[in-house]
């Protein structure tokens, strides 16, 4: 399975510029998506409706979040980075059996579970996020991450914070 097939957007923000970056990330056209920031830095802050493999609900995802999870290319989530993208923020899901929102995957969890590049993950660290952010399920990227090479890595993090 292809990494973009991890992601399906099922409603996107209003506002055609918004639109736009939105489909460019959530398709993987990096390129696009670097033209429109440069454009519009305020689109930095675009954010849609996605649905995870896996997940029965949407969560609100940035930009930030879509790259780090589908895109291995450091150098662009080194862009996002350094256009404005809040390297702490979280996702948003709505859970209709409590009648609240709450805080899902950082970009950190999203990176150590899905992204194939351990240069991500670093690139992340680097940034300063948060090594013990807790998800929905109250887990640490550590617990998501989906090789040894990147528990490794979060566990030297973990030790240096």
């Amino acid at each position: 399975m292809s990494k973009k097939s991890k992601l399906k957007v099922i409603a996107k923000i209003e506002g055609e510029a918004y639109e736009l970056i939105w489909e460019a990330a959530i398709t993987g056209a990096w390129r696009n998506v670097k033209e429109w920031l440069q454009r519009d830095p305020g689109l930095i802050k675009a954010a849609g409706e996605v649905t995870l493999e896996g997940e029965s609900r949407p969560f609100i995802m940035s930009l930030l979040h879509v790259a780090v999870t589908i895109n291995p290319d450091v150098e662009f989530i080194e862009y996002l980075l350094s256009a404005g993208a809040d390297v702490r923020a979280v996702c948003i899901n709505w859970d209709d059996s409590l009648e609240r929102s709450y805080h899902t995957p950082t970009v950190l969890h999203l990176a150590a579970q899905y992204n194939p590049n351990i240069e991500v993950l670093e690139c992340l660290i680097s940034a300063n996020t948060n090594v013990n952010a807790q998800d929905y399920d109250g887990r640490i990227p550590l617990e998501v991450a989906d090789t040894e090479e990147k528990k490794h890595l979060l566990r030297q993090a973990m030790t240096a914070k």
